[in-house]
């Protein structure tokens, strides 16, 4: 052993002795030899065979290790001269190309969460139509029923198959592309979300589309036809969102990432997201994509067209409020304090606990309270249309109203000319008071929905964030009975108020939507 270690040792000497002694002139051929900087534009003709040789055999993905490296040397060619020069845009000129080649390199290794989520997709299909779910108790001649070695063998295999792709990305070092740093891990985590994002999106646009027609007149049968089919529709967009969760849940140790909490971040993502684009038809200062808090270049969140049963909604979640509110329309439906809920005529409940309770299931908590702040900013619209028609209508007639007051006056006797006094009061405040009753209309019916939204939040983490709960609460008492309760900074106080809506805390009937001077009479 020492004699075969002495001569490793000088075998390695050797070598060391002769690239220590190699001239400077060949150093310099060896250079210009491997300089890839004159084929870095035909690399991009060879990104479809990447993608099929890795697709064919995932590992594949450990020989792309060296082919970064080697492409990061073509940075050399563009900038020599300015290093010759002493340029100061040097700097810039090199930030330049190797954002392009980080972009080419993430484009090489889209193939990677591309064939994961593809296969994800098939666990999530397994979980959500074939596994069936396992009780707490099981009888022993019954656990044969719920073995299921078939599906369980396909994703063991699927599961391995995942594993390869993510050791390849996994075992690569980091490389530096100019002043840039590649990290193949933070790689694969923002491709899974970018393909995690666009999927859950689709879905989204396409379960979510309901079947109220704008060109025609809602009627008894088509509230409740409509009624079934989109609660058959957030069915199942709940079952297919939980197969998903339950596929990340289960590939996320083999991908070396954290599933769980990867799905809540871009899932509320695309829900703040939708409900900032629905908001927009209610502001004057439209908030544009480049200005978005929620969008992003490497992980974008898709937009798609409207749809024509229902054009004047934006995205998905403008369709749900509009759906929400068909079905609770006060001219067919009656909404019962008793039971919570809107029915119809004949007894038939539209819209109630149930209904709320299988949104939360298809949208999550990030989703009734989307809704929450679109049913806020319908009632804020007319509440401002309630003033400007109360300030350029009503006040004119206020010569009309004296005169009824007069004529009623006193308030608790009733009128010599009751009956007369009342069928000439009504002619004539018709033209006013009609299109006042829309707006309460509109208004009480978003409030009531608002308070089932919220009765559901409060009782999911009564149940669920019992500590959460708690703390909320707790925070809350200790803001209110403080002598500045406004001294936090508004980022503070602002999600300190998303989470207590997110809780269920407060009553929304006491909510303060605008402040505007008294109206006359």
């Amino acid at each position: 052993q020492v004699k075969t270690f002495l001569q490793e040792s000088r075998e390695l000497l050797l070598q060391m002795a002769r690239a220590v002694g190699i001239h400077e002139s060949i150093a310099q051929d060896i250079k210009f030899i491997s300089d890839i900087s004159y084929g870095v534009e035909s690399m991009k003709s060879y990104v479809k065979i990447i993608h099929s040789r890795i697709s064919k055999d995932p590992s594949n993905v450990n020989l792309l290790q060296g082919f970064f490296l080697k492409l990061s040397n073509s940075l050399d060619g563009p900038v020599v001269r300015l290093k010759q020069l002493k340029s100061p845009e040097v700097e810039r000129v090199t930030g330049y190309y190797s954002s392009q080649l980080v972009a080419f390199v993430r484009n090489v290794l889209e193939i990677v969460p591309v064939s994961v989520f593809g296969i994800l997709v098939q666990i999530s299909d397994i979980f959500e139509r074939r596994l069936q779910r396992l009780p707490l108790k099981i009888q022993g001649d019954k656990l044969g029923a719920y073995a299921q070695l078939g599906e369980r063998y396909k994703l063991s295999m699927m599961a391995h198959e995942i594993s390869i792709f993510a050791d390849g990305v996994l075992s690569m070092d980091n490389s530096i592309i100019g002043g840039i740093e590649i990290n193949p891990r933070k790689l694969l985590d923002e491709g899974l979300r970018k393909e995690m994002v666009r999927h859950v999106s689709e879905l989204l646009y396409n379960l979510l589309q309901f079947d109220f027609a704008a060109d025609s007149e809602l009627t008894v049968a088509s509230i409740t036809k409509n009624q079934a089919a989109a609660m058959r529709s957030l069915a199942s967009l709940s079952r297919r969102l939980q197969g998903f969760q339950s596929a990340l849940e289960c590939i996320e140790d083999y991908v070396s990432i954290h599933g769980l909490k990867m799905w809540h971040e871009e899932f509320s993502r695309i829900i703040s997201y939708n409900v900032e684009q629905e908001v927009n038809k209610y502001l004057l200062k439209k908030v544009l994509d480049a200005d978005s808090a929620f969008q992003s270049e490497i992980v974008p969140i898709p937009r798609f067209p409207r749809t024509q049963n229902e054009p004047t909604c934006i995205n998905f979640m403008g369709r749900m409020v509009s759906m929400l509110i068909k079905i609770t329309d006060t001219q067919y439906t009656t909404f019962s304090i008793e039971k919570s809920g809107w029915f119809m005529s004949d007894g038939t409940e539209v819209c109630g606990l149930k209904t709320v309770s299988l949104l939360r299931q298809a949208v999550g908590v990030y989703g009734l309270t989307g809704i929450d702040r679109l049913l806020c900013y319908r009632i804020l619209h007319e509440l401002h249309r309630f003033v400007k028609f109360f300030r350029t209508n009503v006040t004119k007639q206020g010569v009309l109203l004296e005169q009824l007051r007069d004529e009623l006056y006193p308030e608790w006797k009733t009128p010599t000319k009751a009956v007369s006094i009342y069928a000439s009061g009504s002619k004539k405040a018709e033209m006013l008071m009609l299109p006042m009753l829309t707006c309460f209309r509109r208004i009480g019916q978003a409030q009531l929905l608002r308070r089932m939204i919220r009765f559901e939040l409060g009782r999911c983490s009564r149940i669920d964030a019992k500590t959460l709960l708690q703390s909320v609460s707790t925070l809350n008492a200790s803001i209110l009975s403080s002598e500045n309760p406004f001294e936090e900074s508004p980022p503070e106080l602002k999600k300190f108020c998303d989470m207590s809506l997110a809780v269920g805390l407060g009553d929304p009937l006491q909510t303060v939507f605008m402040a505007t001077d008294p109206l006359e009479g």
